[in-house]
């Protein structure tokens, strides 16, 4: 009966980096997919080596009835860690971008396909480059106008805040504080989308003292599938 559809973009917090204990743990499902960026479909596994968000998510939407039945939940792993607009990943015209249109092309050749939401994770990248917030707007702007373009014109996108301890970084905050600024921006502007609060989420590093300020731990990756959720809900009521 086909596949509901979420694609999963942007870098390594998007990619997962979990790690850590967690309360939450998440259980293969045969009904769960991945398509993998080698354009293979696999049954999503457990989170035992690194955890990200979809599986959280995952879960919430067949809990909450979304996934009729007959049919099969497909994420689209398009996350790659240290990409950013700058160093010309997520442009227009620049290769993850393209990459993931094909990956979301292939995924909708079956006939009663369709895609649910996007999940976008990313910022970090462009902030240690340094890039001009009013470039970054523009090039997040057309990201994602332009998927809503080529595949659904209300298609619910949905983005979270950077992990607090990196972002808090005096050598971080003063060129952070200005993209996320511009993030928020275009969330109100293309409307039916939505900015996540992460100000309680642990890094890695506060969770098992390993140095990894950027990435968000285990439990923190599982509470942020179920944020991203509770956004996806209220933009399809």
């Amino acid at each position: 009966m086909g596949y509901d559809i979420i694609i999963q973009a942007g870098q390594s917090n998007a990619e997962g980096c979990g790690l850590g204990k967690s309360k939450y743990h998440y259980i293969p499902k045969d009904n769960v997919l991945y398509l993998k960026a080698d354009f293979t479909v696999e049954k999503v596994k457990d989170d035992e080596e690194f955890s990200n968000f979809s599986l959280s998510f995952a879960d919430k939407y067949l809990e909450n009835g979304y996934l009729k039945e007959g049919r099969k939940l497909l994420i689209i792993r398009g996350a790659v860690g240290a990409t950013g607009f700058k160093n010309g990943h997520w442009g227009l015209n620049d290769p993850l971008y393209l990459h993931l249109r094909k990956l979301i092309d292939f995924s909708l050749k079956g006939e009663n396909n369709k895609l649910v939401a996007l999940l976008w994770h990313q910022g970090e990248d462009d902030i240690d480059q340094r890039l001009m917030p009013q470039e970054y707007h523009n090039y997040l702007f057309n990201l994602f106008t332009s998927l809503r373009t080529a595949y659904d014109s209300s298609l619910p996108i949905i983005t979270a805040d950077l992990v607090k301890e990196w972002r808090s970084l005096k050598e971080v905050e003063p060129y952070y504080l200005p993209i996320k600024k511009e993030i928020i921006k275009v969330i109100k502007e293309i409307k039916n989308a939505d900015f996540v609060n992460t100000d309680d989420l642990l890094s890695n590093n506060q969770t098992i003292q390993n140095g990894d300020t950027i990435h968000f731990s285990r439990q923190a990756q599982h509470l942020l599938g179920q944020r991203l959720f509770e956004a996806f809900q209220k933009l399809i009521k």
